[in-house]
């Protein structure tokens, strides 16, 4: 099984677009926090009960949490896809093959859309956005919605289902998930692909691939 720290920073990319647009409406709020927390440090140390305040008040803000999460998310999903370049020796014949890309779309529009709705510049309402998006989020780390992710497509990669057999182990798997650089655009039955394994059920495609 994907481990829960995947799953978790997984859901972080996924929701990076939406971080992003928020912070970007909120850039204001992350000037000042930022402004606030310089000049606490430029002192060389704390002053006063009242600083220790503001710093806490800085990172319980929302933006703050965003800003994190979206940090947090872009650089795991880079990392994983860093491992593309790395030296790959493992085959799998898929027997079973579903391109999960497009769904994607429907992810986006069902999931991120509706959220550009809200008035994203009150404090409340990100709080309640933040309350939403970790509901949304147990319910994509307990469901099979991992390999939803939009930014796989703006990086020109590609997300499949397959089921098959791990040639230098002898081994089946089913239902696993692979990500698949721009130069594969399709992914046949009885095809053979290199891959490099990344969890139980994530496997980072090379860029060559074999027909039968």
């Amino acid at each position: 099984m994907i481990n829960l720290k995947s799953k978790i920073l997984l859901f972080c990319s996924s929701y990076a677009p939406l971080f992003l647009i928020i912070l970007i409406q909120n850039h204001n709020t992350i000037t000042k926090n930022f402004l606030d927390f310089f000049n606490i440090f430029k002192k060389g140390h704390i002053y006063s009960i009242f600083d220790i305040l503001i710093i806490i008040k800085i990172f319980i803000h929302p933006v703050t949490i965003l800003l994190i999460l979206l940090l947090v998310g872009i650089c795991f999903l880079l990392c994983l896809l860093n491992k593309h370049n790395q030296l790959i020796q493992d085959k799998i014949e898929v027997s079973e093959t579903k391109n999960v890309t497009s769904e994607s779309m429907t992810y986006i529009f069902t999931y991120l859309v509706p959220f550009l709705s809200l008035n994203l510049n009150s404090t409340i309402n990100l709080y309640c956005i933040i309350v939403l998006i970790t509901t949304i989020g147990i319910i994509y780390i307990n469901s099979d919605m991992l390999y939803i992710n939009p930014l796989l497509n703006s990086f020109g990669y590609k997300a499949f289902k397959i089921s098959g057999k791990i040639l230098n182990l002898g081994k089946e798997v089913q239902d696993v998930f692979i990500i698949t650089p721009k130069e594969i655009k399709k992914i046949s039955e009885n095809s053979i692909v290199n891959f490099l394994q990344y969890d139980e059920e994530i496997l980072i495609a090379g860029s060559n691939m074999q027909n039968k």
